[in-house]
């Protein structure tokens, strides 16, 4: 039936009714137990009890699995405690370099005036490395903070998602140790196998999480940040053509603070539409190779991330032209953007060439025109 183990998928679906209730507090249900259970807390801060219903403590069990997947979209900060909630990407945890209320809100970090973080009062709090991993977030000061499902792209839940992060967690505490009886044989069978020993090593590093990934460094305060060293900034390529093919202006464009590829591909549509306003460009064709993003503008699906927020200023541009489609195309239909992307390494900002096209691109700009000449 597509799954293996009954009790983690009675889990994960209890987990989806710990989800609802997190959605929906404004529900007569989430209210009956809230009376109940955690009138002075939130739901993650409930306790069983000795007398409460079956399906209660179901749910209760089921909001560990909640608890370690969800994080919160930052919206205004007035919700969000900085110190104990999970707001930052991949479970990183936020420590002050001064002694400061641990109840601190996130919007005391956000400046009221631009509607964007203070980078002012964070250096006064905490390390660089911390802060170039909160200048990734995209923020909102006039939407509510919110929380997300981190294991899907569009941040709704789903039991599939929660079924494979319950096995895959069971599956990491089952190996963690090789004292039990079960790992004793599979740790007997693997210091026999016919293996060079510095093999035999490396497997069981692996196994108990030894090696010195960027990660375990992380955690033993080698290092401050666990995201590699080459992605603190990227690249977004934006060519603007005519009916023929030919070019009316291409950019490269030096963007900091990225998070993840969909939010690159959004951040070089959204730069696209920018310069194509200015331009008085009555009707567009926007490309891309993002799938995800082309669905999102074009289904306008929910979307429970910070992504939604650069989505909202994509659509809202949108509305500025007489008509605008919004197409997806495989990478080699989208090389001229790529190649300009990959222009940014020479450059400092922006870059940009009017009315012709730079060398470097010539050769993939004459054969998306022969691509065009044949679709005619």
């Amino acid at each position: 039936m597509g799954f293996q183990d009954l009790h983690l998928f009675n889990l994960a679906l209890l987990a989806k009714q710990g989800w609802r209730l997190l959605r929906n507090d404004d529900s007569l249900l989430y209210k009956v137990y809230k009376a109940k259970y955690f009138p002075n807390s939130s739901l993650f801060e409930a306790k069983a009890g000795a007398s409460s219903s079956y399906v209660w403590n179901g749910i209760w069990e089921a909001l560990d699995c909640l608890r370690k997947v969800c994080r919160w979209r930052v919206g205004n900060g007035q919700t969000i405690r900085i110190f104990k909630d999970p707001w930052l990407p991949d479970g990183v945890s936020v420590s002050s370099l001064i002694e400061v209320d641990e109840n601190l809100k996130v919007h005391s970090l956000i400046d009221a005036s631009t509607g964007w973080w203070n980078v002012h009062m964070m250096r006064a709090l905490f390390n660089p490395n911390l802060i170039q991993q909160i200048l990734k977030l995209q923020i909102s000061v006039n939407s509510e903070d919110s929380l997300y499902w981190s294991h899907e792209k569009t941040g709704s839940f789903s039991v599939k998602s929660a079924y494979c992060f319950l096995q895959q967690n069971q599956h990491l505490s089952y190996w963690q140790s090789s004292s039990g009886n079960s790992e004793a044989v599979f740790w007997k069978s693997l210091w026999h196998l016919k293996l060079p020993k510095k093999m035999k090593i490396f497997a069981w590093k692996a196994c108990q999480e030894k090696l010195p990934t960027y990660l375990n460094l992380k955690k033993k305060y080698v290092l401050d940040d666990a995201a590699c060293v080459l992605c603190n900034q990227a690249g977004v390529g934006v060519v603007l053509r005519n009916h023929n093919g030919e070019v009316v202006v291409a950019c490269s464009k030096v963007e900091k603070e990225v998070s993840f590829a969909e939010f690159i591909e959004a951040i070089a549509l959204l730069r696209g539409l920018q310069l194509c306003v200015q331009w008085g460009v009555p009707k567009l064709m926007l490309k891309t190779d993002c799938l995800i993003l082309v669905n999102a503008l074009n289904e306008n699906s929910e979307c429970l991330t910070d992504f939604a927020f650069i989505l909202q200023d994509i659509r809202r541009l949108m509305a500025a032209f007489q008509e605008v489609k919004v197409v997806h195309v495989n990478r080699l239909g989208n090389l001229v953007a790529h190649l300009l992307a990959r222009h940014v390494w020479l450059i400092n900002d922006i870059c940009m060439w009017w009315d012709f096209c730079p060398s470097f691109i010539s050769q993939a700009i004459w054969l998306d025109q022969l691509a065009i000449c044949k679709d005619l």
